[in-house]
């Protein structure tokens, strides 16, 4: 049942947010960005950032504004910048304003609008091993994709790898080729460095983040927040092992290929950081299915 008082306290308290905004003549706007992709503790880290008491975000996680909701034409999702900040109204004057959107890593022209509206914007980005965050976005979403067969949902992406960063594509958020280009690194990490420099871009692994507190410290070091013990609240997490998966010997082959090429390119870009990843053909064993 909807309370209708509740939805009429909501309108008034935003218009009395909107004629504050005005009178104030000032607007809020980001000045970080969390870009890292689904399955690799994004919500996590909005939750950890939610309380810290110099961080504002809004309180919808995933906007989804730069590369598609920015298309205004596209009504009724379709909105202006100025419409997209009216999400970061009620930040208190000094607090670092931030959303976190992971779409925003695997659309190309999300990153470049980020730098036209906010060119000064730090870019926070959490990657997982990318065979597990593939597993588990796979099981998180397999009502979504429709494949019940594991081996399936991987020959499906083989077939349409060659198109995988086609426009056409670009929405197509559970189909699995899209879901796959979720766990390829390279190429939104050298969009984020050309476009933002390197001393603006802070790549962490989800992997610490989950098991090491210096890791949430140096988050809010880059963001240059004061440093807050904040316990990591594991949200979403992924389903128990299923014995069930397997994967043809064949498709194992050319996913590990795939990975294997993507993760020694994102290396050569990072320096360093990615050590953690160098073993991609222990991830059967590690979160229980078969590849033969």
């Amino acid at each position: 049942m909807v309370n209708r008082d509740e939805i009429d306290q909501a309108v008034l308290a935003f218009d009395r947010l909107k004629m504050f905004e005005h009178r104030a003549r000032r607007r809020s706007q980001p000045s970080f960005v969390g870009i890292g992709p689904g399955r690799a503790g994004s919500t996590s880290l909005y939750k950890l950032l939610r309380q810290h008491p110099q961080v504002f975000l809004p309180a919808v996680k995933e906007i989804n504004y730069f590369g598609f909701r920015s298309r205004v034409d596209a009504r009724p999702w379709g909105m202006t910048f100025d419409e997209y900040q009216t999400y970061f109204i009620g930040a208190p004057e000094r607090a670092v304003c931030g959303e976190i959107s992971p779409s925003y890593f695997i659309l190309p022209e999300a990153l470049r609008e980020i730098h036209g509206w906010l060119p000064q914007c730090k870019i926070l980005c959490g990657l997982r091993h990318p065979v597990d965050r593939l597993v588990s976005h796979y099981k998180y979403h397999r009502a979504q994709h429709g494949f019940d067969s594991f081996d399936a949902f991987i020959g499906n992406a083989r077939q349409d790898f060659a198109e995988i960063d086609h426009p056409r594509l670009a929405h197509h958020w559970f189909k699995p080729v899209r879901i796959l280009a979720s766990s390829l690194y390279a190429r939104p990490i050298a969009q984020c460095l050309s476009l933002f420099g390197a001393a603006r871009v802070h790549v962490y692994l989800f992997e610490d983040f989950v098991e090491r507190p210096e890791c949430a410290a140096g988050i809010q070091e880059f963001l240059e927040v004061a440093a807050t013990p904040i316990a990591v609240e594991k949200i979403n997490p992924s389903p128990a092992p299923d014995r069930t998966l397997s994967i043809g010997a064949d498709n194992w082959r050319w996913l590990l290929e795939v990975f294997e090429e993507d993760l020694a390119r994102a290396r050569a870009l990072l320096g360093s950081g990615l050590e953690r990843y160098a073993r991609l053909d222990d991830a059967p064993a590690r979160l229980g299915f078969e590849a033969s």
